[in-house]
């Protein structure tokens, strides 16, 4: 497991504000639905549960935990990770398919 620096999700948020924006989107949608979630928490609380990821070319692509990446990159926390990587020989067959 690794820490991750919030700023490797850029794929997914443009920036923190865009993160934030989009999360208490979301609370607000799942209360009006009259759904109970813990993602305020996630804002105030340290993020507990590691995030699956793919990180290639510095990038980090979200597999699995999309509301702690936005909570992550809204407050600017690392967050822990279980992170795949791409075998050099991937890395390799992809650069010539370039």
């Amino acid at each position: 497991m690794e820490a991750l620096d919030p700023a490797m999700f850029v794929t997914a948020f443009s920036s923190p504000g865009a993160a934030l924006e989009w999360l208490q989107a979301e609370i607000q949608m799942a209360a009006e639905d009259g759904m109970t979630r813990d993602w305020d928490r996630m804002l105030s609380e340290p993020i507990r549960d590691p995030v699956v990821c793919l990180v290639r070319d510095g990038q980090a692509h979200i597999w699995d935990g999309f509301y702690r990446v936005a909570a992550s990159v809204a407050t600017g926390r690392s967050i822990a990770a279980i992170v795949g990587r791409p075998r050099e020989r991937e890395r390799v067959s992809q650069r010539e398919r370039a």
